[in-house]
């Protein structure tokens, strides 16, 4: 399928001589911002939003389904795991094929294919049978969780594409509002079919159809010149000039920046991802990657983590405060408590978590508002410690209320740290390799997540105390490590064993 049949209007398609050569990040200046843009922000950002769909929706899936499938905590708590380890295992795959074959080809590919997995999924009953499509789910969706950001990242020019893309965070958190909203409409009702088969089928229903508009869409100019077609990437300029201005573009020649990247077989992707892993990880850039890398570790811990099991302990608070109004508990009161009613999803706990997700969203378009304006470090620094008293404090809570405005802090400071982590990693690491760097950074924030998952589904129901506070723990050392994200002209090396270095320097094409 040609380019120019897929997205460039016919009427203003030209082969005029070259009289004007600039590089691509000029080229993107020049081509303006408006509706080209505001189209791949909404693809984006629908993408990015399916993707907190499947984080988020066994916080009130499983709870609705525990009864109709005999399971309990633990296995919960395998199943979440099961979705972070199929993140984990893909994690280098994609970014490897997204720099090989392109951003747009892998995003269309694997939501279509998770899409598929959802819905199976939504129709079955066997927990072995599920474990395997939640991981499905996990090794497909890491495609879109990740790669989604350089795709926004790369039709935008240098000077607005952290922004957009701490803007687009807020996609993800925007799930947190949208999730116990649907499931309020949907779980409580009595259909022929289970309600939560309904709610989950209806939450893959964006992941086809981002996947179907993402086919009318262009590959990023970036890749196009990093793989050496500096006249297609020509091609798509001209088509955001166009969509944006309604008007010829100036120029017609790019000048390429950087070494073509090799695609084709099999053998050949995998020896372009050892090398791409290879130029990652050379001394100027390997320290940048580690320090992000694990401040992300430390951030999905607790964020995913604790997260997942905010609704349950929602659940277990009200239940206490309706059969013993006049007794007073602990967090340890609520690991022992064996609620023998129906987990239904009452207009309570919706109210609770739409305030938590609400506050999610406020706190991502803040941190885009601020991208810019302070310190790169200052908004995870800020993010983290804060997560680091909300989490610690729940330890004390002794009403529904006062666990319902720590939830709010803590949700609120970790969706932003964790955007602002985001686009600190696509700001800093170079483009050639920036799938690739993004997605090992993503890698180690979903092990964090995998790990805290399993260690909330072990003790959720005998010490819970236990992973609140080893959640505290990890935003502790996490906001101790935000103090040595560099800023945006400076690059970070280990020089010998135990000093971090920070010198004066660009991150560049040439320097990788």
């Amino acid at each position: 399928m040609s380019l120019k049949n897929v997205y460039l209007p016919k009427s203003f398609i030209e082969k005029g001589n070259d009289f004007k050569s600039v590089d691509l990040d000029t080229a993107l200046e020049l081509a303006g911002y408006g509706k080209f843009h505001y189209k791949i922000i909404a693809i984006s950002a629908i993408c990015l939003l399916t993707n907190g769909f499947q984080n988020g929706l066994p916080s009130y899936v499983f709870p609705s389904a525990e009864k109709s499938l005999k399971i309990t905590s633990v296995q919960i708590g395998f199943l979440n795991v099961a979705f972070q380890l199929g993140g984990i295992s893909s994690a280098f795959l994609w970014g490897s094929l997204a720099d090989s074959y392109g951003r747009r080809k892998i995003l269309i590919i694997t939501l279509i294919s998770d899409f598929l997995v959802t819905t199976i999924w939504s129709c079955i009953s066997d927990y072995r049978v599920l474990i395997f499509c939640r991981f499905s789910n996990g090794f497909l969706i890491g495609a879109p969780g990740t790669i989604v950001f350089n795709y926004l990242a790369e039709f935008h020019a240098a000077k607005i594409r952290s922004k957009s893309v701490c803007y687009l965070g807020a996609a993800f958190t925007l799930s947190w509002p949208l999730l116990p909203t649907i499931a309020y409409f949907i779980l409580p009702l009595d259909l022929q079919f289970e309600s939560w088969r309904v709610f989950v089928f209806l939450l893959a229903i964006p992941e086809l159809l981002t996947g179907l508009w993402l086919i009318r869409m262009p590959e990023t100019p970036r890749y196009l010149v990093n793989t050496g077609q500096t006249e297609e990437a020509l091609i798509v300029l001209k088509a955001m000039h166009w969509d944006n201005r309604r008007s010829d573009f100036a120029i017609n020649c790019l000048r390429s920046e950087s070494e073509v990247n090799a695609c084709g077989k099999l053998s050949v992707i995998f020896k372009n991802m050892l090398k791409q892993m290879r130029r990652l990880f050379r001394s100027q850039t390997a320290s940048l990657t580690v320090l992000i890398s694990c401040i992300m570790f430390c951030n999905m811990f607790s964020y995913i983590g604790l997260g997942l099991w905010l609704p349950e302990l929602f659940l277990r608070f009200q239940y206490f405060e309706a059969n013993f109004p006049n007794d007073t508990f602990t967090v340890k009161d609520l690991a022992s408590m064996v609620i023998d009613e129906d987990k239904v999803f009452d207009f309570k706990l919706f109210e609770s978590t739409l305030m938590i997700g609400t506050c999610c969203v406020m706190g991502n378009l803040m941190s885009g508002y601020m991208n810019g304006k302070v310190s790169q470090r200052l908004v995870p620094v800020l993010t983290m410690a804060l997560g680091a008293i909300a989490s610690g404090s729940i330890y004390f809570l002794r009403s529904s209320w006062e666990n319902l405005l720590v939830a709010c802090l803590f949700q609120g400071a970790m969706a932003t740290g964790n955007v602002a982590i985001g686009s600190v990693a696509v700001e800093l690491i170079p483009s050639s390799v920036a799938a690739v760097g993004l997605c090992f950074v993503i890698l180690f924030g979903r092990i964090g997540a995998m790990v805290s998952n399993l260690i909330f589904g072990l003790f959720m129901d005998t010490r819970c105390e236990l992973p609140i506070f080893l959640v505290s723990g990890a935003l502790l050392l996490g906001t101790f490590l935000c103090l040595f994200i560099p800023g945006r002209n400076k690059k970070v090396t280990w020089l010998g064993s135990n000093k971090l270095h920070i010198d004066i320097a660009v991150i560049s094409e040439d320097n990788v």
